[in-house]
């Protein structure tokens, strides 16, 4: 048996320009963001294993797990979005008449909770063959709750909220021109509230089997080896959402000051307690003198994102190894049959009636792949390995994805009959991930302990699936107009590769005098080139969410009760998100972390003390659109300093 118990307290501060666009021939971001993130996270897990074997012929087991977390989230984000007339004094600095200004407060209490059961065995059937069967029950749940407000300056005031701008740096300034209005908490009316509850659940049934023949071909020694699995998933999402039309409510009472500037210089002018307007509007949501709940829009969001969902893969193999002196060579084929089904749910609202209608309908995919493969590894000496294989492997995309209903979220803005929400839409003819991959590397081990490998690397993949993402502003959808409209959908591009090549080195200085014997250092390397083609795109890309370098580097010393490490980690950036063209690209940029840690074991047996930093330097994490310099999303999550104890008996 054993167990765990953490807990994590964490702020992030994020800097969020959002799109880019042009206007009047100028690239400009037509707003920015700053965000202010307090997390409290707290974790328990305990995990047993029971072993029997009553004979020398049969071992049986029965394994379980869980793990509870609880994660609170506070998030101030206060927006400035720029309009009216444009006014440019040079071709980096200029002046927007009007704006309006924002702030967003949300809190969720979300709690997972997980656990699992497995119970199998072995037999050995008689010479060389033996069986072994097991089976799995998980069940993991998700729950969520919390407000979602926002405050918001009115319409009518639009022009007190101008701002100069200067997009020369980096770090590019925006100031208002009226700063004492801006800083006004009474100037923030509350303009939309809403109130969630997410409700996950989802349950997995496994079945395993497999049979192996120890036999030989020819002198060689060999075995054969065949199964089957059969796995069922079953997800439940239902969420609820109650919006409220607030009643004369104010963000004064609610207010924080600035705290000053953060990243970059960019200062928010105010925040919002949000512990103490969530405690507020929770006591008080039902007054309906203060808030007004929106039946039509609550009906709608009692549905929307519920859905139910089936996935059931069926998969058989078959296998064999044959070793020949020095030369090992396995092969094999894995077939599999995927089905899923899911139930999305419609609304369909009479705008002259206020009437609801609820509808559903059934989703249904199946398509079967077959995954042969095959492992050579060859030994020419004491200390040296060559590897070669070729695979064939599957990436099925989350059934939620397949299904074909829209989902509209959408809320108001200052102006009347104006909104600005999201499209997320299903794809029912989305399909699997399917890569064939070459590998073949080398491997040489030092006489005096460590080991140097090198290998090289091709892939295929058909199929791959990306986030496609647009961005619109002022345009009609479905009866509504939308000052903003992000729309997102998973889609299939053409086929991608990827080529790259690895080098490892683990070298322990144990021939180095006492104490220096304890030192030692890890260090690997991988270039990689990919390249894919999306549809609707001339150019080629490089493979979605793939970085083209990756540096790791780990000097270490390990000697009787101390250990101490040292990791440098590199990674380079990488394409998020595709546009219809490359200046509406979205790439995360590339990020070096230090981290450090120790570990003690203190003379009682079993006790150990450790200690981790991690992003010691306080890396930020970047995203960009089409170009370095148009940074979109700027984020600090700071320094994370564990401490912990560990009991072992």
């Amino acid at each position: 048996m054993s167990g765990s118990a953490s807990r994590r307290d964490f702020t992030a501060s994020v800097l969020d320009p959002d799109s880019y666009e042009e206007v009047d021939g100028n690239i400009l971001p037509n707003e920015l963001e700053l965000q202010v993130e307090d997390n409290e996270r707290e974790r328990y897990g305990v995990s047993t294993n029971l072993d029997w074997r009553p004979n020398p012929e049969t071992g049986l087991y029965l394994r379980g797990l869980y793990t509870r977390t609880q994660e609170i989230a506070a998030n101030s984000e206060f927006e400035i979005t720029f309009e009216g007339d444009l006014e440019m004094q040079s071709a980096m600095v200029g002046r927007y008449s009007a704006g309006s200004v924002e702030l967003d407060l949300s809190e969720g209490d979300e709690r997972e909770s997980l656990y699992a059961f497995t119970l199998g065995g072995e037999r050995t059937l008689g010479a060389g063959v033996t069986w072994d069967a097991a089976a799995t029950f998980t069940r993991g749940m998700l729950d969520d709750e919390g407000p979602d407000v926002t405050f918001e300056t009115p319409a009518e005031e639009e022009d007190r909220a101008s701002t100069v701008f200067d997009v020369e740096p980096y770090f590019f300034t925006v100031e208002p021109e009226d700063p004492a209005y801006i800083g006004d908490p009474s100037n923030y009316p509350l303009r939309s509230a809403s109130w969630s509850l997410q409700s996950n659940r989802e349950d997995t049934w496994v079945a395993s089997t497999n049979l192996r023949l120890n036999t030989r071909l020819a002198d060689f020694p060999a075995y054969l080896k065949f199964g089957g699995k059969l796995q069922r998933r079953d997800k439940v999402i239902d969420d609820q959402s109650f919006r409220y039309v607030p009643k004369g409510i104010t963000l004064a009472p609610y207010a924080l000051p600035a705290a000053g500037t953060v990243q970059g210089g960019s200062e928010a002018f105010l925040h919002g307690d949000v512990t103490a307007f969530s405690s507020f509007f929770a006591e008080n949501r039902s007054d309906p003198a203060l808030f007004e709940l929106d039946e039509a829009e609550t009906a709608f969001q009692a549905v929307d994102n519920d859905s139910d969902n089936l996935e059931t893969i069926s998969a058989g193999y078959v296998m064999g190894n044959v070793d020949i002196g020095r030369l090992s060579l396995l092969a094999g084929v894995r077939v599999e049959q995927t089905a899923t089904e899911s139930r999305r749910y419609e609304v369909f609202e009479d705008e002259e009636t206020g009437g609801i209608d609820v509808s559903d309908r059934m989703f249904d995919n199946a398509y079967t792949t077959i995954l042969p493969s095959a492992v050579l590894k060859f030994e020419p000496a004491n200390d040296m390995i060559l590897r070669a294989a070729w695979t064939n492997t599957i990436g099925r995309p989350d059934y939620e994805e397949l299904a074909g209903f829209r989902r509209v979220r959408y809320r108001p803005t200052a102006v009347v009959d104006v909104f600005e929400g999201t499209v997320t839409e299903g794809n029912p003819e989305l399909k699997p991930y399917e890569a064939s991959n070459l590998d073949a590397s080398i491997e040489y081990y030092f006489q005096a302990g460590g080991m140097l490998s090198a290998g090289g690397f091709y892939k295929r993949i058909d199929n791959p699936i990306y986030d496609f993402r647009l961005d619109q502003r002022d345009v009609t959808f479905e009866g509504r107009q939308f000052a903003e409209l992000v729309i997102t959908q998973d889609r299939n591009s053409d086929a991608g590769t990827l080529t790259g090549m690895e080098v490892s080195w683990v070298q322990p200085l144990i021939f180095l005098p006492y104490p220096f014997d304890g030192l030692g250092i890890t260090a690997n390397a991988a270039l990689i080139d990919s390249s894919v083609q999306v549809p609707g795109r001339d150019e080629k890309l490089p493979f979605f969410g793939q970085s083209g370098r990756i540096y790791n580097l780990v000097p270490y010393y390990q000697r009787g009760p101390v250990e101490l490490r040292f990791a440098w980690t590199y990674r380079g950036e990488y394409l998020d998100q595709v546009g219809e063209e490359a200046f509406l690209d979205r790439y995360g940029d590339a990020r070096p972390t230090i981290d450090l840690s120790a570990r003690y074991q203190l003379p009682m047996d079993g006790i150990e003390v450790f200690a981790q930093v991690r992003n010691l330097t306080n890396e930020p994490e970047v995203g960009y659109q089409g170009v370095r310099s148009r940074y979109d999303v700027h984020t600090l999550t700071g320094r994370t300093l564990t401490l912990g104890l560990s009991l072992n008996y």
